[in-house]
């Protein structure tokens, strides 16, 4: 596995109270590039595909949309997913995910993903994403997204019961936390002895003030990396660690150069469309 003494020691000190971004998302992007080895960058790409799925949806919806430029994929590239997907019954154009496959035949036919009959399309890209994500060989790349996956499935799911919405409809995946919580009727989903931050998941979910559940869902996020990263120093653990934090950080300081009124419209606009999935499944 490669080391990377200088990239990581050359990675501004981060903390979760920085007001101001050390460096751009695009440029640590690029800075990735440059210097990671070709396999750990597979694994670092694993993180930038949820533009890539925001931007497949788009040019779905017009050839003419931006696309986000984080993304893996151009808008040629894109293109050309799609047209395979059309014209093929088994496409393989280079750099497509290997979940866009089963997510376009789908859609192209009209029809649902098999797995996820009862949700929305965004939903269901979200499913196969994060199914993929799940399943890469790095164990601490992994157990994030499995982290990820089950914190945000946990939060919609209690505020779908507080607002009677269907959980077959929202919940997103396919691993064994979201089947329990799709079927038991128990408070805490049934998930007691199932996960360790379960308590800590639950308290957020309580909090009535939508910034404060943000603050504290980023907190136990933040906490998660750095008790999960400890022994890992110089790897690709590290940083895609620094990866999330900066992403993090970067939400949090486009937020503060709006003013009180603008996020809070924000925020309450984001857990509206929590019940879609399409903000609350992001990374």
């Amino acid at each position: 596995m490669s080391q990377y003494y200088y990239l990581v020691s050359g990675l501004p000190e981060l903390s979760p109270d920085d007001h101001r971004v050390p460096v751009s998302m695009t440029e640590l992007k690029e800075l990735l590039i440059e210097n990671l080895s070709a396999a750990d960058l597979e694994l670092i790409k694993l993180f930038f595909l949820k533009y890539d799925n925001q931007n497949l949806l788009a040019y779905l919806a017009s050839s003419e949309s931006e696309l986000n430029a984080l993304g893996n994929l151009s808008g040629v590239q894109l293109g050309e997913i799609i047209r395979e997907n059309k014209e093929l019954e088994r496409p393989a154009v280079p750099a497509m995910p290997p979940y866009f496959v089963p997510f376009l035949q789908a859609y192209l036919a009209d029809k649902q993903v098999e797995q996820f009959p009862e949700l929305s399309a965004e939903d269901q890209l979200a499913s196969l994403y994060y199914d993929y994500a799940c399943q890469c060989d790095n164990p601490f790349i992994a157990n994030f997204f499995r982290f990820m996956l089950n914190v945000k499935n946990i939060l919609i799911a209690h505020q779908c019961r507080i607002s009677g919405y269907d959980l077959s409809q929202t919940i997103v995946g396919d691993n064994d936390i979201a089947r329990l919580i799709r079927t038991s009727n128990a408070k805490d989903f049934g998930l007691s002895g199932e996960l360790d931050y379960l308590d800590d998941v639950l308290q957020i979910a309580e909090e009535e003030n939508l910034l404060e559940r943000e603050m504290n869902l980023d907190e136990l996020i933040w906490n998660y990396l750095d008790e999960n990263s400890f022994f890992h120093y110089f790897s690709v653990e590290r940083v895609f660690t620094y990866l999330i934090k900066i992403d993090m950080l970067g939400r949090w300081e486009n937020m503060r150069r709006q003013d009180g009124q603008t996020v809070f419209r924000r925020v309450i606009g984001g857990y509206k469309k929590a019940y879609r999935f399409a903000d609350e499944f992001k990374v």
